[in-house]
């Protein structure tokens, strides 16, 4: 999942959504302002700010090397302008248009970009809200190898002929039931289907997720399936024989009973990551009991004597509540989960005396009022999250934190930001969200200050950041230090 100056406009020119740091190369100079340029040799771009086509042609010339491009925003651009936008990057591997975006292509601009003079490492199309007709998803290039589509038209055989076709997305389609898949596929989304029970699903098919499918019941899924993520499928009972399973994940699905995913746990002796969500009949603790190999659980059942009965072997731990009441937690809650590395919590009333383990290296933490810096005391953490904490001020934060995301915190201050950073000596990494006192116009003196820091964000409105984490708003601005000079 989941930050400079709030005077930014939506008529400034298009700002950056720099992916994870570990997807890019070294950049060769700092992204500061709406004049900066990006970081030569920027792998991966996420347009927003609500660019004109002249803006975004001007920045894709600069940046014509890009393999993957996404757009976040495209209110002010049109299907030509995107088109002649993208004539220059030769080497576009993936294009996206994001689900919380409209896709202002026609079906020929469309053909243009992935039939165009040097497109032919264009392999992989995300375009959820272009509805296309079979005949029109059978003219694109057979050397996809990742679809993103909506469609309400297929016929039995449209995909077959993508032989390369390793990741499938399908939304909206009411009939799927008869539809040939791929031999290689490897990885299928299916969104609101009415009817999917019955389609033949590749036996090599590695992970499948399934939301709003009215029909699903699971029966016929390969025994292949290292990863099954089903929500809000009503006829979905479960499935007894998936040994290969590595990602379990549920919600909402009505009709699975404790005695079905207690027997998907056992048969699945490899599994790792189990998520449990909205599932009041089922007896979470009995669940994760019954799979010996699961390091990583989510769940929204969060009686305090759960948490002290599961089991010490976790790793990561996220206690979901959703929109409920505050809960309370004893001190020494977490005490026996001696190899926990990752925890998130959410609505616990009270922090005083919570005792955390002191192997946890990430922390996230939202409405939590009461939780303050000093609850940390102890703590070697490397990435600390906090969300709508009034009572956080960000003083007194672990010297060892390389990440740090504050939103919505009202009590920090510019002036705490400056002690927190003489204090934080390792930080690479600093995001704020949210209206409050601290509008700086530059970070250059942090930078200067501290010699850590790679990237800094500042973003003035929390509900623009709730689509999807790692991308900002026209809102936000971006500071990178610039890489060292190379050596001759």
């Amino acid at each position: 999942m989941e930050e400079a100056s709030a005077s930014t406009s939506s008529s400034s020119s298009p700002l950056l959504a720099l992916p994870p740091q570990n997807l890019l190369p070294e950049p060769k100079a700092p992204l500061e302002t709406k004049e900066a340029r990006a970081p030569e040799g920027l792998q991966k771009l996420v347009i927003e700010g609500d660019p004109t086509d002249a803006e975004l042609k001007d920045l894709l010339l600069r940046n014509r090397w890009v393999r993957t491009l996404e757009f976040s925003s495209t209110k002010k651009l049109t299907s030509e302008g995107i088109v002649s936008a993208l004539e220059p990057c030769r080497m576009l591997e993936e294009l996206e248009f994001s689900h919380y975006t409209g896709c202002p292509l026609t079906f020929g601009d469309l053909l243009r970009i992935v039939r165009g003079e040097g497109r032919e490492h264009l392999v992989k199309l995300c375009l959820p809200y272009l509805e296309l007709r079979d005949d029109q998803v059978a003219q694109l290039p057979e050397r996809m190898t990742a679809l993103n589509l909506k469609s309400q038209d297929l016929q039995d055989d449209t995909f077959l002929r993508f032989v390369n076709l390793k990741r499938l997305v399908l939304h909206g389609p009411e009939v799927l039931k008869g539809i040939a898949l791929p031999a290689g596929l490897k990885q299928l989304g299916i969104y609101g289907c009415d009817r999917f029970t019955g389609t033949h699903l590749p036996d090599g098919l590695e992970e499948l997720s399934a939301d709003g499918c009215c029909d699903f019941t699971g029966t016929g899924l390969p025994r292949s399936l290292t990863s099954l993520s089903v929500e809000d499928c009503s006829e979905f009972a479960g499935h007894r024989d998936l040994p290969n399973l590595k990602r379990l994940e549920l919600d909402s699905c009505d009709k699975v009973t404790n005695e079905v995913v207690l027997a998907m746990v056992r048969k699945a002796a490899s599994l790792e990551h189990l998520s449990l969500l909205s599932l009041p009949d089922l007896d979470h603790l009995e669940i994760v009991r019954q799979a010996p190999s699961v390091t990583s659980l989510q769940t929204d059942q969060i009686k305090p004597a759960l948490v002290h009965a599961l089991p010490p072997r976790l790793v990561s731990l996220d206690l979901a509540e959703r929109d409920g009441d505050e809960f309370q937690l004893e001190g020494n809650t977490f005490a026996h989960l001696n190899r926990l590395q990752e925890l998130s919590l959410c609505r616990v009333g009270d922090f005083t005396g919570l005792g955390l383990p002191a192997s946890l290296r990430s922390l996230s933490v939202c409405y939590c009022p009461s939780f303050e810096s000093q609850n940390l005391g102890g703590l070697h953490l490397e990435r600390l999250k906090v969300f709508d904490c009034d009572g956080f001020a960000g003083l007194g934060l672990p010297g060892s934190l390389q990440t740090l995301h504050m939103s919505g915190c009202s009590k920090v201050t510019r002036e705490h930001l400056g002690i927190m950073l003489g204090q934080l000596r390792s930080l690479a990494f600093l995001r704020h969200i949210g209206f409050g006192p601290f509008r700086p116009d530059s970070f250059s003196d942090l930078f200067a200050s501290h010699p850590t820091l790679q990237e800094a964000v500042w973003h003035s409105d929390p509900d623009l950041t709730a689509r999807f984490e790692g991308s900002l708003s026209q809102c936000a601005k971006v500071w990178r230090r610039p890489a060292p000079p190379s050596l001759p």
